[in-house]
């Protein structure tokens, strides 16, 4: 009786198999394939940013304050990040050269009010596009625009363009009808930039001082589709009071994708969300909020 050929082929690829095992160029070959595999994915995967947001209080509100915020900004290992309540763009400009060097561009929002709005970023990571703002938010006398700044990064294979929005809202417990209204003109304004595709990166002091201040975020992400990426955070803020320190998470990070991680940097790191009487010295020497990072 014959056996038929298909019968024999297991055993012949065993055979196979066996005899590539002893030889030296079997290994050569499937070490070449995983390394290709490796740089192939590599190739596709780029490397996380980490960018944050951080209303620097009346900056430069002493004279010590801008060394201690640029140096809690260097110690963070940024590559972008949005700044509130600058009043003197060309001194905060100065003062960033100086601390985290000559690489970092500063830009503001094209509008004329006390506390400027603005983004800083390391020219090592990103190549600017663009910038706008949009004056939809300005609502009142005194109401800051949103900043708008379209980046590409420069550093990885694998390239990625955002787009960063940083806002500062109506502050105040007497605020939240114009924080509704700004929330809700930026809604057709981030759908947009969703929709084109590049990557979304909303941050900034919302000024979220009650549950419905926090539900109106929730919608804006929900109708943005964007991830509330600083949602679970305790506390970013200290609010300095003759006798006690109550603490509020008012800063904000939404964006397209989750983060890989999120914190609250700062006084809120170190001390924490339970301010004993007096608040931290952190606020006379720094702000009275936390910088605020994620790394996507």
């Amino acid at each position: 009786m014959h056996t038929h050929p298909s019968q024999n082929l297991p055993a012949l690829l065993w055979r196979l198999l066996g005899v590539c095992l002893t030889r030296r160029w079997f290994w050569v070959v499937v070490l070449l394939g995983l390394v290709g595999s490796a740089v192939f994915v590599m190739c596709q995967t780029p490397a996380s940013l980490k960018v944050g947001t951080f209303n620097i209080q009346n900056y430069p509100k002493s004279e010590r304050q801008p060394a201690n915020a640029l140096e809690l900004i260097d110690s963070l290992e940024l590559d972008a990040l949005g700044v509130q309540e600058i009043t003197r763009p060309h001194h905060f400009e100065k003062a960033v050269h100086v601390h985290l060097g000559p690489q970092w561009t500063v830009l503001f929002a094209d509008q004329d009010v006390r506390h400027r709005v603005g983004l800083i970023f390391d020219d090592d990571v990103f190549e600017l596009l663009e910038t706008h703002t949009h004056g939809e938010t300005a609502v009142t006398r005194g109401a800051r625009a949103t900043f708008e700044v379209r980046l590409r990064t420069e550093t990885t294979l694998a390239k990625r363009t955002l787009r960063i929005f940083v806002v500062h809202l109506k502050a105040g417990g007497d605020g939240g009808e114009i924080r509704r209204d700004q929330l809700r003109r930026l809604r057709p304004i981030l759908k947009d930039a969703v929709a084109s595709g590049d990557e979304v990166v909303v941050l900034g002091d919302f000024n979220t001082t009650g549950e419905s201040d926090r539900r109106e975020v929730a919608a804006l992400a929900d109708a943005a589709q964007l991830d509330w990426t600083s949602e679970e955070l305790l506390c970013t803020s200290y609010w300095s009071r003759p006798s006690d320190c109550p603490t509020t998470p008012l800063d904000h990070i939404l964006a397209t994708s989750p983060a890989h991680s999120v914190d609250a940097a700062g006084a809120c790191e170190t001390v924490g969300c339970e301010a004993e009487g007096a608040c931290p010295v952190y606020v006379k020497r720094v702000s009275d909020h936390c910088p605020v990072t994620a790394e996507f």
